[in-house]
C-alpha cells in the first residue's frame, strides 16, 4: 500500500506519512517546521490541523480535544495518522514557527575593541584582510546573531531566528528528557542546533555582504542546557538533581571541532556558567546590564524573563543568583490559543465594558496569543472584575462562556469556519498564576536572604526579548513584578547579547565576566522549603 498523501494547504506542499508515522514527524522529515510547544508529546494544542477531505486512523491520542472538535476534523498533528489521502488546513499559530525570523542591521554604538583580541586574531589569521566576529545568544526558544568588525568594534548585522530544537520540545526538560534517551539522540540535538548556527550565520552573511571565512572569533552564550547539548557534553547528571553541570568554567575551542563553519582557524569562547539551570547567557545579561562593575551597592535586580526565569541580585558589591520554573506560559506557549510573537499574534488587549480591544503584530487578522497579551489578558480580568483574586473566571462578562465543562473568554471569532475561536481559558489563567508565582518566590528569596524588602529595591531590570514587550504596569498589577514605581522598573531588551557582544572584542570583559561568576551565590530552588512557601504565597493576585 502506498504511503497516505497528505496535502498542506496553506504550504501548498505534499508529504507523505510512511507506517506508523504521524504528519508531525513527516513534516520534519521533510522540512517543514511546525511549532509544538510539548515536543509533540501531545500534551497541549500547538499543533492542531483540521482535516478538510480524506479521514484519520483511528488513533486515541487527541485527548484534550472535545467530541465536536474531533467531529469536525480537528486532530493533533503529532498524534495524526492518517488512514489514506488527505488535505489538511493549517493554522497560523501551527506555521508560526517558521515565519519567526527577522534580518537587519542594527543601530548599536561601536564596541570597545581590547587590541588583545584583535592582534590575536591578525597572527592567527594572517590571510583575513578584515577579521569578522560573531556573538551569539543561544536562548531554548529562538537565537540573536550578531555579526561585528573585530576592528572597527562596528556591528555589521542580526539575525532572529527559532531555534530548531523546538520541535524537542518548548522548554529545557523536555529537550533533556529526550537527549538522555540515548547518545543517538543527544547527538541529534546537537547537530540540529549547529545546522541552525551554520545556515542562519551563511544568510546574515550574505545579507552584510561578508563571508563566513572572514569570521575569526565566535562567542556563544546560553543557559547551561543549550550550551551543553551545543557542545556535545554529557547531560545526565544536568538533569538530575542536583543539577550538575559537566563543565563550567569558560572555555576556548576551536570552532571547527564545534561543527561550525567559519575560518578554518577561528575560536569559540564559551562563557563561564554560574550552575546547572543559571548560564553563561545570564552571566552575559549580567554583563551587557552593566553589572560587571562594583559600582551598584542599593539593591538591584536583573530579571531575565523566559523558559526558566533567571534572577539576580546585586547588593553591596555581592552578586546572588538562581532560576524559577517559570515554563513556557508567559511566551504563549502551554496556552491554547498561545502563539509566537510573529504578525497575526494578539499583542496587546483591553477589556472596556462588555467588548474586548486588542491589536495584532503587522496588523493581520487575529490568529492566537502572544506573550505580551497574555500578561494584558490576565491583568484586564483581574482589574474588570471578571476574575477573582484566585484567578476563577466570573461568569456574567457576554463574552465569557463555559463549553464542555470549560471557562473561557472569547476573544475572536474568525470570518474563515476553517478556524476556531480565539479564546483565553481558565486552565490558562491558572498556568499563567503558576509562572508567575515561581517568579515572585524566586525574588522573594533572594530578598529575604539578604534581609531586604521589595520597598528597598532600587532598581528592576527587566531583560529578554519577551520582557522588552510587555506592559510593565500590567507585569506589576498581576503580581509578577514587585509593586515598587515603575520610574525604577527598565525594560533592557537583550543584555545577553549584548553581553555576548561585549565580551567579543574585549578580553577585559571575559575576564569580568568570569569574575563575576566565580564569586556569585547560587540558590537552588529545587527541593527548598522556603520556595514552596513563597510560591504558594504568590498564586493568586493579591
Amino acid at each position: 500500500m502506498a504511503a497516505p498523501g497528505v496535502i498542506l494547504k496553506e504550504l501548498a506542499r505534499t508529504i507523505h506519512c510512511r507506517d506508523g508515522e504521524t504528519v508531525l514527524q513527516a513534516a520534519q522529515r521533510n522540512g517543514i517546521n511546525l511549532t509544538t510547544a510539548c515536543g509533540g508529546v501531545g500534551t497541549c494544542k500547538t499543533c492542531l490541523v483540521r482535516i478538510t477531505n480524506g479521514a484519520a486512523s483511528d488513533d486515541a491520542g487527541n485527548h484534550g480535544l472535545t467530541e465536536a472538535q474531533l467531529a469536525s476534523g480537528w486532530r493533533k498533528a503529532c498524534r495524526f495518522l492518517p488512514a489514506g489521502d488527505c488535505t489538511l488546513h493549517m493554522t497560523p499559530r501551527i506555521l508560526a514557527e517558521g515565519a519567526q525570523k527577522r534580518v537587519l542591521v542594527p543601530d548599536f554604538p561601536p564596541l570597545p575593541v581590547d587590541r588583545d583580541i584583535t592582534g590575536a586574531a591578525h597572527t592567527r589569521v594572517p590571510d583575513v584582510a578584515r577579521p569578522l566576529g560573531i556573538a551569539v545568544d543561544l536562548g531554548t526558544t529562538s537565537l540573536a546573531i550578531f555579526l561585528a568588525d573585530l576592528e572597527t568594534g562596528e556591528t555589521l548585522g542580526l539575525i532572529e531566528a527559532p531555534n530548531a530544537q523546538n520541535r524537542y520540545g518548548a522548554d529545557v526538560v523536555s529537550r533533556l528528557a529526550h537527549a538522555i534517551r540515548g547518545d543517538t539522540e543527544r547527538e541529534e540535538l546537537r547537530k540540529t542546533i549547529v545546522n541552525c548556527l551554520n545556515r542562519n550565520i551563511r544568510e546574515l552573511c550574505r545579507f552584510t555582504g561578508c563571508r563566513k571565512e572572514w569570521v575569526v572569533e565566535i562567542v556563544i552564550a546560553g543557559n547551561t542546557a543549550m550550551h551543553h547539548l551545543f557542545a556535545g557534553y554529557p547531560i545526565r547528571d544536568l538533569a538530575l538533581a542536583p543539577f550538575t553541570p559537566h563543565v563550567s568554567k569558560a572555555l576556548v575551542l576551536d570552532a571547527r571541532d564545534l561543527g561550525l563553519d567559519l575560518h578554518a582557524d577561528a575560536r569559540a569562547y564559551l562563557p563561564a556558567i554560574i550552575a546547572g539551570y543559571v548560564g553563561s547567557d545570564h552571566a552575559a545579561a549580567l554583563l551587557g546590564a552593566g553589572l560587571g562593575g562594583d559600582t551598584k551597592t542599593a539593591p538591584v535586580l536583573l530579571v531575565d524573563i523566559g523558559t526558566n526565569t533567571e534572577i539576580s541580585l546585586l547588593h553591596g558589591g555581592t552578586l546572588a543568583s538562581l532560576s524559577c520554573p517559570s515554563g513556557p506560559a508567559l511566551e504563549g506557549g502551554e496556552i491554547d490559543c498561545g502563539m509566537r510573537a510573529v504578525d497575526g499574534a494578539i499583542d496587546s488587549l483591553r477589556i472596556t465594558g462588555d467588548s474586548v480591544d486588542f491589536s495584532t503584530i503587522g496588523g493581520a487578522a487575529p490568529a492566537g496569543i502572544c506573550g505580551s497579551a497574555v500578561i494584558d489578558i490576565v491583568a484586564a480580568l483581574y482589574h474588570s472584575g471578571n476574575a477573582d483574586k484566585r484567578g476563577r473566571l466570573i461568569e456574567g462578562h457576554p463574552l465569557i462562556r463555559t463549553v464542555n465543562n470549560r471557562r473561557e473568554l472569547v476573544l475572536h471569532k474568525p470570518d474563515d469556519m476553517d478556524d476556531e475561536d480565539i479564546t483565553f481559558s481558565q486552565a490558562d489563567i491558572r498556568a499563567v498564576q503558576l509562572a508567575k508565582g515561581a517568579i515572585r518566590a524566586g525574588i522573594d528569596m533572594l530578598l529575604s536572604r539578604h534581609g531586604l524588602t521589595e520597598s528597598d529595591i532600587a532598581e528592576i531590570l527587566v531583560a529578554g526579548a519577551f520582557g522588552r514587550h510587555i506592559r510593565l504596569e500590567n507585569a506589576v498589577r498581576i503580581g509578577l513584578l514587585p509593586d515598587i514605581d515603575l520610574s525604577r522598573i527598565s525594560q533592557i531588551g537583550n543584555a545577553a547579547g549584548d553581553g555576548g557582544r561585549m565580551m567579543l572584542t574585549s578580553a577585559k570583559a571575559r575576564a569580568v565576566s568570569e569574575r563575576m561568576v566565580g564569586t556569585a551565590d547560587y540558590i537552588e530552588l529545587s527541593g527548598s522549603k522556603d520556595f514552596n512557601r513563597h510560591f504558594i504565597s504568590r498564586i493568586n493576585f493579591d
